[in-house]
């Protein structure tokens, strides 16, 4: 892990989580926490894990990262949609995390897509217009991360 001087007097507020789930052949999980400070971003910390109790492994890691590093304060902290994690951020940093837009984009364009194979959903252009305006509108776009999406990349 990075020293606990990172981004100098300038605290770091922006940070992603994210882990290289069901890829690695060994069984195990690879967790990666990148940080950007100063208009750089860079790793700062890996996880290599194995087990069942990662809500507790991830909440000790994310705490540990919290102590020793501190001038991480993250105002925005990005993950996927694994619960495991969202609830470690919300108990080590006492903040909601962002679904990071990808994640997003990649979760709605594979539900419409699975209602449309089982002829339980057909949406028109207009329609998709409406998702769009709906989650972009909802979402916390942060301009590092997001600079907005097409419909045409939710149907691919």
């Amino acid at each position: 892990m990075i020293g606990a001087n990172l981004g100098g007097t300038h605290a770091c507020t922006e940070v992603l989580i994210d882990s290289a789930h069901k890829t690695i052949s060994s069984g195990f999980e690879l967790f990666t926490v990148i940080v950007r400070c100063i208009g750089v971003g860079f790793p700062l910390a890996f996880l290599f894990f194995e087990g069942n109790c990662i809500f507790d492994v991830l909440l000790s890691f994310l705490t540990n990262i919290r102590n020793r590093v501190k001038s991480l304060k993250p105002k925005f902290f990005f993950t996927d949609k694994y619960m495991g994690q969202i609830h470690a951020i919300k108990n080590s940093y006492y903040i909601t995390p962002s679904i990071c837009m990808w994640h997003m984009k990649r979760a709605v364009r594979t539900k419409v897509l699975s209602l449309q194979r089982e002829g339980k959903a057909r949406l028109n252009d207009a329609e998709y217009m409406k998702l769009q305006a709906l989650l972009t509108s909802r979402y916390c776009l942060h301009p590092i991360f997001c600079r907005g999406f097409s419909i045409t990349e939710i149907r691919e």
